[in-house]
């Protein structure tokens, strides 16, 4: 299901049917939140010149929405870069931890395009 999901409508989420649910974000391009029995998980889906691929970002509510977001923005310029998304040496994700990854990346794709315009 497409929707454009909120805090409020993440914490709600039940799942209606006996399998795994997914429900995709229309605001941030390959951001999911699946829901399973016992656990909101949120991935990234993304396709990388083949198959659908699916990268694990983390639990709900541990990793909130807008963090979920960062990482997805995070990883789609790693993507752009002809990068791998990578899991995280991390089991939990700080806010800190996913600003100084969008940070460092922006700071590459900048470099990139000053040496592709020089």
């Amino acid at each position: 299901m497409r929707q454009h999901l909120t805090d409020r409508m993440a914490a709600q989420a039940r799942l209606a049917r006996g399998h795994k649910q997914n429900l995709f974000d229309t605001h941030t391009h390959g951001l999911v939140l699946r829901l399973g029995s016992r656990t909101k998980t949120w991935y990234f889906s993304y396709r990388n010149g083949g198959p659908s691929r699916w990268l694990r970002l983390g639990t709900y509510p541990a990793l909130s929405l807008a963090d979920a977001r960062k990482r997805v923005n995070v990883e789609r310029a790693k993507l752009d870069m002809q990068q791998a998304p990578t899991q995280p040496a991390v089991v939990g994700l700080t806010a800190e931890t996913i600003n100084s990854l969008a940070q460092a990346t922006a700071a590459a794709v900048v470099a990139l395009l000053h040496t592709e315009r020089a």
